[in-house]
């Protein structure tokens, strides 16, 4: 995945959906964790405005 860094201090951020959990293996259905924690991770669908798309 190819992360792009922007400054979003002054974005608008909606959540569209509810968060769910992260998949990690499809075929077993195992849920991908935190190295750290080992807590579940969460996906979300956001849709963001105003951040105006400089890095």
């Amino acid at each position: 995945m190819r992360v792009i860094r922007i400054d979003a201090s002054s974005a608008t951020v909606l959540l569209t959906e509810a968060p769910a959990p992260k998949v990690r293996d499809r075929k077993t259905g195992e849920i991908a964790k935190d190295a750290v924690s080992g807590e579940a991770l969460m996906t979300v669908v956001a849709k963001g405005s105003g951040c105006g798309g400089h890095a």
